[in-house]
């Protein structure tokens, strides 16, 4: 079968997982949303300064005279108060514009700044046209119950980034697809075991360790599976017991056409051969099929093919 079209029945074949956990955004990196996120408040949540400078009355700054400075407003310490005729308060980039203000003039724009008739600051800007009024307005970029994320998305770094700043806490998830993974062959031993106590014939499992390290990063647990033997009858009961475990099993060895390859025979007998062999050098020789809800993939042995 040639890869495309093995592709496209393998994916015709698959479903989604039912389940959700309920979880922390904190835990939340590459799971799957299995509901829409709403924002559960507005971004910004209050009028916002775009840029350092300071906040006026935009028929002040149209009559070209001196304003009193009263006060400032920094991100996280708002000023106490109104902006009023002839009054201005110095503001800083992402904080609270105070009520009265509708224009922050760029503190690049400042002419000067000295004592006033009543001993207060008195600052005085340059003519000109501002090119906008450099206010945030309430839900600018994000509106209360606005959704943020759609339901079946991997959550990326940055769409946390968005759910954190929109008040959203702990997040609906599909639960991870249970996956086992199968080494075969009377030949392989675990990695741990040392080199003089290698029989002669044998050589270390690789494979499950490769496998199971492509597979950190996706959101799946892995279940631990023993080592299967060149055995008819122990493979069948290993495949027919993880089957009932897991959502998806995936064996290295044993499916090709020696005497003691019996992976592709067995997921035929226990269940659905969907494909065996590609038309692919390495790895022509993968069965693809199903033991009840489980979706088994069969990958060859050597460590390049698989």
């Amino acid at each position: 079968m040639d890869l495309e079209e093995a592709r496209a029945t393998l994916f015709d074949t698959l479903s989604s997982v039912s389940g959700t956990d309920s979880i922390p955004l904190a835990g939340a990196l590459g799971r799957i949303t299995a509901e829409p996120i709403y924002a559960q408040l507005s971004l910004p949540p209050f009028p916002a300064s775009a840029m350092d400078g300071y906040a006026v009355r935009r028929e002040d700054f149209a009559q070209k005279k001196p304003l009193r400075l009263i006060g400032q407003s920094l991100a996280g310490h708002p000023f106490n108060g109104s902006v009023g005729i002839g009054e201005c308060v110095r503001i800083f980039t992402g904080a609270v514009v105070p009520e009265g203000a509708d224009l922050v003039i760029l503190q690049e724009r400042l002419a000067a700044a000295g004592a006033g008739q009543d001993n207060g600051e008195s600052v005085h800007f340059e003519d000109h046209e501002p090119d906008e009024n450099f206010i945030r307005p309430v839900g600018n970029d994000v509106e209360k119950g606005q959704v943020i994320c759609g339901a079946g998305e991997r959550l990326t770094p940055l769409t946390l980034g968005s759910l954190a700043s929109a008040g959203v806490s702990r997040i609906e998830v599909v639960r991870k697809v249970r996956v086992g993974i199968f080494s075969s062959g009377d030949e392989l031993r675990d990695p741990g075991t040392p080199p003089e106590a290698l029989k002669l014939g044998q050589i270390y499992d690789s494979n499950a360790f490769t496998l199971a390290n492509l597979l950190q990063h996706l959101p799946v647990d892995l279940v631990p599976l023993q080592h299967l033997a060149d055995d008819e009858e122990t493979v069948e009961k290993a495949l027919a017991d993880a089957a009932e475990r897991c959502d998806m099993l995936i064996t290295s060895v044993g499916v090709s056409v020696g005497d003691a390859d019996f992976i592709g025979a067995t997921i035929a007998l226990l269940g659905q051969l969907a494909f065996w062999r590609l038309n692919l050098k390495p790895g022509k020789p993968l069965a693809f099929g199903s033991i009840g809800d489980c979706r088994v993939f069969g990958l060859p042995g050597n460590p390049v093919s698989t």
